[in-house]
């Protein structure tokens, strides 16, 4: 219990049977810095800390004497208690173990060094230290893989607010690559004028609970693709983005070398495979629908050059698909090498 405490910079308070302080680590000295801890007693650091004003639960606060007696009665009838405090600096976890010899080991852990205080439905809910420090190894260990991953990966509240991101989603937010973090602190689009549709696509995941696409244009290069899914978590939604990879261009010089297409119809077709219409692709370039629509249908458009390469793809969707099988073998074979 004291070594889990210590892993993430508990404070740790030991009393003796007839509840006097025995010892207290470095971070409980830290933390609470308003006694010399030789000669308490639970009660008596209790008034030492609330009087230091270091505790601001309104329970506490209301009836302290109350509480105090509750307290020193439960620790003692319990083998393990657990609750989460209210303090000056924060949240803690507590937890509180009452020995046979009737020795009570008393820890605290700040929630926000755990990193998971975002995670949990209520800040009272008595939650388990141990299970929390479980929670927090998992978060580790899923944050080092998501790391790994070529994708931007973020957790978010309903309100835009960023949870947890991986790497790449936060070098993304603060390069502002496609996404932001707006004066609030909410993740946005980096384009102003496509916040207000990001906002609507996720209250509409979170609503429905079926995943949605959105198109984010950047300040240079292609589109990003993000995908939004709902969470495990009630109000919060998953965000993933292909940052890297599978970019219009990378795609587009596949389909160069595999069909012989000219720079400006592999380029469109690459952009008809991330599922942009032919208005959106030619305002993108700069150029009309009908340019645009020419490329994709003209005597010597790409349809005409896939068919002498023995490829049908008689509309968009077929070339979407084709565009998709050549873009995934692009990327196995880059891997690969």
């Amino acid at each position: 219990m004291i070594s889990t405490a210590e892993e993430f910079g508990g404070a740790v308070l030991v009393y003796s049977p007839n509840d006097a302080v025995s010892w207290a680590n470095y971070a409980q000295v830290m933390a609470f810095p308003c006694s010399d801890y030789l000669k308490e007693t639970y009660a008596s650091l209790f008034w030492n800390v609330l009087n230091s004003g270091a505790m601001v639960s309104a329970e506490i606060n209301r009836d302290p004497v109350s509480y105090l007696a509750r307290k020193t009665i439960e620790r003692r009838v319990k083998e393990r208690l657990q609750w989460v405090g209210a303090y000056q600096h924060g949240h803690m976890a507590v937890s509180n173990l009452c020995l046979p010899d009737g020795t009570c080991v008393q820890v605290r852990v700040g929630l926000p060094s755990l990193s998971v205080e975002q995670y949990l439905p209520t800040a009272d809910g008595g939650e388990d230290l141990f299970e929390i420090a479980k929670l927090r190894r998992a978060l580790v260990g899923l944050s080092s893989a998501l790391d790994a991953l070529d994708l931007a990966v973020a957790l978010c509240r309903d309100d835009g607010v960023l949870i947890h991101g991986n790497a790449s989603f936060n070098e993304a937010v603060v390069v502002g690559d496609g996404v932001c973090l707006d004066e609030a602190g909410h993740v946005t689009a980096v384009m102003r004028e496509a916040g207000p549709e990001l906002r609507t696509v996720v209250a509409a995941v979170v609503a429905n609970r079926q995943p949605q696409t959105i198109f984010l244009r950047r300040h240079r290069g292609d589109p990003l693709l993000m995908a939004i899914a709902p969470g495990a978590l009630e109000s919060t939604v998953i965000l993933v983005v292909a940052r890297f990879g599978d970019d219009a261009e990378s795609v587009a010089a596949s389909l160069r070398a595999a069909f012989g297409l000219p720079d400006a119809q592999a380029h469109v077709a690459a952009l008809i495979g991330a599922g942009l219409s032919p208005e959106s692709i030619g305002a993108l370039r700069g150029s009309s629908p009908r340019t645009v629509y020419n490329q994709i249908n003209g005597k010597d458009g790409m349809k005409a050059r896939l068919r002498q390469k023995e490829f049908a793809a008689d509309d968009l969707s077929a070339i979407s698909k084709l565009v998709g099988k050549i873009a995934a073998m692009s990327r196995a074979i880059t891997r690969k090498s």
